[in-house]
């Protein structure tokens, strides 16, 4: 399916069957249909979440998508959305809504390629509902231009038993922000937020991530990477919040960042805030460069110098990629990300102050 601009492209889409207990279709400006009436309003999640900025995007009629999964449905086709935003202009902003509903027992894998042309911006907001016994395995592909700004939101809430499986790839993008909250209000939630993040030179990608655990034995696992090439910057804000009524709360957090060169940045900061006493969480961050060693040994066995760190940023990535549920995604990511690191490393090498 294409979405361009927020609007699907019929003639360049291929929907769901309506006898498949899927329905996608546009959600322009003030149209809300009877079932996402009832469930959010108009930006709920967003407004119960304090996310004032979505709000003021929806007060635009920001066009998007709905896509609503019936009780008991399991799609057994991948979906998957082509989004292409042109914004020629640099003040231009495209404010985007987009509503993703699953009902009892439904499960469905939803994947988004996210393309930017133009020096404009778009503002995105996707608002999540699953139900009791639902699953989704989000994943998302970022390919904004260096030139193209983005800043999205992604509230999601979690009923009784539900599984939510979140997967960012983000390489490039002038300056893009990407923030997710997701709130377990049933017992024995699950959810993974997975994230790697490839700046190049004057590009800045900040992810903020807020885990709530509001009921009990509920966990959560967040796994994010980065690898910063030369002058450009990587920020990580991340919070696990556990309220008191979430005993047997079991939460994971990591950030780990390798910089390409001197002139990279990253920011992490992982955070926990607990007010129960019977928990298992933990958190943590590591940053630092390439062993000047280990790149010495590899050359001496016959690798160039891009070659050798290209090996070792591999193996940094790979168990990431790999966990990509979705067969043809990974390998193209796979594929994408050799070419973004090539050009990072090569950049990288012809700067002075190289490291290596």
């Amino acid at each position: 399916m294409v979405v361009k601009n927020g609007m699907i492209q019929p003639h360049l889409s291929h929907l769901p069957e309506p006898s498949s207990g899927i329905s996608v279709c546009s959600l322009p400006g003030t149209h809300f249909g009877p079932s996402v009436e009832s469930e959010f309003g108009r930006g709920a999640i967003a407004l119960k979440h304090g996310h004032y900025f979505s709000q003021w995007a929806l007060e635009q009629n920001a066009v998007g998508v709905l896509i609503e999964v019936k009780k008991n449905v399991v799609a057994q086709k991948h979906l998957m959305i082509h989004t292409i935003n042109d914004i020629p202009e640099s003040k231009s902003v495209l404010p985007c809504h987009h509503v993703i509903k699953l009902g009892p027992n439904a499960s469905l894998t939803f994947s988004e390629v996210m393309e930017g042309i133009g020096a404009g911006m778009s503002l995105s907001l996707h608002e999540i509902h699953l139900g009791v016994g639902s699953s989704l395995k989000h994943n998302q592909l970022q390919l904004w231009g260096n030139t193209h700004e983005c800043i999205q939101q992604v509230l999601v809430n979690q009923e009784k038993e539900s599984q939510y499986a979140h997967f960012a790839y983000c390489a490039g993008g002038g300056k893009v922000r990407n923030q997710l909250t997701v709130s377990q209000e049933g017992p024995l939630a699950h959810t993974e937020l997975t994230g790697l993040v490839l700046p190049g030179a004057g590009e800045h990608i900040d992810n903020q991530t807020l885990m709530r655990h509001c009921t009990p034995n509920c966990s959560s696992r967040q796994r994010y990477r980065a690898l910063v090439g030369h002058n450009g910057t990587s920020v990580f804000n991340g919070k696990v919040f556990v309220d008191p009524e979430a005993q047997k709360t079991d939460a994971y957090q990591h950030h780990a960042s390798l910089l390409m060169h001197e002139s990279a940045v990253s920011n992490a900061k992982p955070e926990l805030e607990i007010y129960a006493d019977d928990v298992k969480c933990s958190h943590g961050a590591t940053t630092g460069m390439l062993d000047a060693g280990e790149i010495h040994y590899m050359r001496t066995r016959g690798l160039s110098e891009i070659q050798a760190r290209m090996m070792l940023q591999d193996a940094f990535v790979r168990d990431l990629l790999d966990s990509l549920p979705v067969e043809i995604l990974r390998s193209w990511c796979l594929n994408h990300c050799v070419d973004r690191l090539h050009a990072l490393n090569q950049s990288t090498v012809n700067q002075p102050n190289n490291p290596l």
